[in-house]
Parts: C-alpha cells; structure tokens; sequence
C-alpha cells in the first residue's frame, strides 16, 4: 500500500487528546475546539479535516463549513 505524501496535512478535532504526530504517513495537527481548530487552518497548509460531530464550542458541521472559506478544496470529514 503507497504512503500519502509527506507534504499533506491532516487537522484532527476532538475534545479528547489525541496524542498523535503522524496517521499513515501524513503530517497530522490536533486541535480540541472549533476555535483551536480556526487559529490553525488560518495558519497552516491543511489538506484534511477530521471533526467529531461534537465539539465543546459547535458541531463538526459548523467548523467544516467555516474551514470551506479558507480553502475550498479542503476535504472534511
């Protein structure tokens, strides 16, 4: 099985720590809250966003469709 590039990034959201640095050889960045997550896509290259559904501070739905206005070919889940 091919290994992803090592220049894509995946932003993982989920209240609980994920303890994380690399997911099938991406470069991932962890947030806890849509905010977190915000600061962080303002601020680095991401190609993918993992959300829970359920966030402390808005759903997973809100912060995929704020995270469409910086990058429209960001791929959400």
């Amino acid at each position: 099985m091919a290994e992803a590039p090592a220049s894509e990034t995946i932003l993982l959201v989920d209240a609980a720590p994920l303890q994380r640095s690399t997911v099938g050889g991406y470069r991932v960045i962890e947030a806890t809250a849509a905010a977190e997550a915000i600061t962080a896509l303002s601020h680095q290259d991401i190609e993918i966003l993992v959300a829970d559904i359920a966030l402390r501070d808005e759903s997973g739905f809100q912060l995929s469709a704020k995270a469409r206005k910086f990058d429209l070919s960001l791929r959400s889940w």
